[in-house]
């Protein structure tokens, strides 16, 4: 008799905890991180909700994409992610649309996060696999930065004037890959405050530089826009930037020797910027 309630008490326990296993959140992320099941389907929620998209690009046979799934996909930190841009993975195993996205967009392997806008513009695009919180402060830096163009963007349209507001803008359109937008915002700013009484002018030409760089492949017209700027307002906080952009044009594009000698320089003139230090250092170390 015993052994028979003891088997029954048994067969309970095995029920009830069978039963708690089941209603659990299981690590598929349902319940916990909110992946939209088709890339339809988020790009219609990003444009009803005026949000962006992060697209996950995998395949089934990639092992770093496997990688990110168990160590990445389901934690509290891409939950708060996908509450802030609407998230889909998009499968090239499985999706004809990975494909797509990789022509439109250079994916050149997987895994890839791409950002886009509610009209799919190109917004941000992170390669490969990172570790959870390098990922993290990629993506939420991303995000950080689409919100100030939104912002910014507000702005311009009630002050047409507003420089600060301007510059963030063709900052944003520059980091979109937009160039002919970003270069017609810093032109107007160079044109509106010759002087760079607002401190956003030398900003203007750093930017117009990049431009040169990376789309007219011009760095000689690059770099004398930023000896312009740095012979013109050398007492700019913003000409250490200048001088970083400068010495990071010379060493990977025109002379290694050069580049090194200015940003040894830039080092030596701002010994306490700790952050300018370690990325002049990281450079110097290839």
């Amino acid at each position: 008799m015993k052994k028979k309630i003891y088997t029954g008490y048994l067969v309970i326990f095995f029920l009830i905890l069978m039963l708690s296993i089941l209603t659990m959140p299981v690590l598929s992320g349902e319940g916990k991180v909110k992946w939209i099941d088709s890339y339809d389907r988020a790009l219609k929620e990003a444009a009803d909700e005026d949000q962006l998209m992060l697209i996950q690009i995998i395949t089934d046979t990639c092992p770093y994409c496997t990688k990110m799934e168990r160590e990445i996909f389901h934690t509290d930190e891409m939950a708060k992610i996908c509450e802030q841009v609407k998230c889909v993975i998009v499968n090239g195993s499985k999706d004809n649309k990975a494909v797509e996205l990789a022509r439109k967009f250079n994916v050149k392997g997987v895994p890839t996060t791409l950002l886009l806008t509610e009209e799919e513009e190109f917004v941000s695009i992170v390669r490969g696999y990172l570790p959870l919180q390098k990922f993290v402060y990629a993506v939420n830096s991303v995000i950080k930065k689409a919100n100030k163009f939104d912002r910014s963007l507000k702005i311009l349209k009630k002050n047409s004037d507003n420089l600060k507001a301007m510059y963030n803008v063709a900052e944003g359109y520059y980091e979109r890959k937009q160039y002919d937008r970003a270069l017609e915002l810093a032109d107007r700013i160079i044109e509106s405050d010759p002087e760079n009484k607002q401190d956003q002018t030398v900003k203007a030409y750093i930017l117009k530089a990049g431009i040169h760089v990376f789309k007219e492949k011009d760095t000689k017209r690059a770099l004398e826009l930023l000896n312009h700027a740095i012979d013109k307002w050398s007492e700019s906080p913003d000409i250490k930037v200048a001088l970083y952009t400068k010495g990071i044009i010379l060493y990977y594009r025109e002379d290694k020797d050069k580049g090194r000698e200015v940003l040894q320089t830039l080092k030596n003139k701002y010994p306490a910027d700790r952050q300018l230090i370690a990325r002049i250092d990281s450079v110097l170390k290839d």
